[in-house]
């Protein structure tokens, strides 16, 4: 199992006490800072958010339901 720091494409925690993941994707040749977020899943869906908005709803990226088939909100 993928540990939380890369279990998901765009996302990393931040330094700030390590209480913080940030969003980014890159798209034309730049790396677009998405915001900050309190979970690791809030930065994935904003990151799925944009993926979409700038390249169309191809797929989505991430899986953010938990094991019990709830949604992530």
């Amino acid at each position: 199992m993928q540990s939380e720091q890369r279990a998901y494409k765009g996302v990393r925690r931040v330094a700030m006490g390590g209480k913080q993941w940030e969003a980014r994707i890159e798209y034309d040749g730049q790396s677009h800072f998405l915001g900050l977020f309190g979970t690791a899943a809030g930065a994935a869906r904003m990151y799925d958010f944009e993926f979409d908005r700038v390249f169309g709803p191809q797929s989505t990226q991430h899986d953010l339901f938990e094991h019990c088939g709830k949604p992530v909100l």
